[in-house]
């Protein structure tokens, strides 16, 4: 999933009992483990189930998450995918600039 202009998953994986995101791929092709405080352990679960019910309801649509135009051409399924979906999705789906396709992106708030 992606978190504002980082891609973070299928980069970003959280494992237990550590309660850490691992971070594939960081700066240097070298993955980074980042520690999470407990106290938004909770809170990120709860948005991850809203990101993926989300995702749910848009596939079911046919609505992808936007992705990079070269990123789509070479795995063609990846918009539908949950790896590729936005922690935080937008709360409506707009045109993609490039291709003009209607797509859901992430908040950039």
């Amino acid at each position: 999933m992606h978190n504002g202009n980082h891609k973070v998953q299928p980069y970003l994986q959280t494992r237990s009992p550590e309660h850490a995101l691992i971070i594939r791929s960081a700066k240097g092709n070298k993955d980074r483990i980042v520690p999470l405080p407990q106290c938004v352990l909770s809170e990120l679960e709860v948005q991850l189930r809203v990101a993926r019910a989300v995702l749910k309801r848009d596939v079911a649509a046919g609505l992808p998450v936007a992705i990079p135009t070269a990123l789509a051409v070479k795995y063609p399924k990846a918009p539908l995918q949950e790896q590729w979906a936005w922690v935080f999705p937008a709360q409506a789906a707009t045109n993609h600039p490039r291709t003009g396709l209607r797509v859901r992106g992430g908040c950039m708030r």
